[in-house]
């Protein structure tokens, strides 16, 4: 009688065990899915500035604009590598302010 009793000791122990790690997994599992469904979509990073070549220097414009925010003073283009003077033929897409900075000090002497 003592051994039937451990057996279903230790029966009921083991299903109770797999019945919680199942009801643990199905709420994780649902509050993955509903944060999923709640989260909101990435937006779109929107261009702000663009840095290029103006009349031999180096000029910010603000996105769509045909005139300058603020042009450098030095460098002139001329005296750069023949690489950065390329990427600024092209003008280098600038996203926030702290990127234009940035790269306005990597120009600045």
């Amino acid at each position: 009688m003592t051994v039937l009793r451990r057996t279903i000791i230790t029966a009921i122990v083991v299903i109770t065990s797999v019945i919680s790690v199942l009801i643990a997994y199905s709420i994780n599992y649902k509050t993955q899915t509903s944060e999923l469904k709640t989260k909101p979509k990435a937006t779109v990073t929107t261009i702000k500035y663009t840095v290029k070549e103006y009349n031999g220097k180096i000029a910010v414009f603000e996105n769509g604009n045909t005139e300058p925010l603020k042009v450098m003073e030095s460098p002139y283009i001329r005296d750069l590598p023949k690489t950065d003077q390329e990427i600024l033929s092209q003008g280098i897409i600038v996203y926030d302010k702290t990127e234009l900075n940035k790269i306005l000090e990597d120009y600045d002497n």
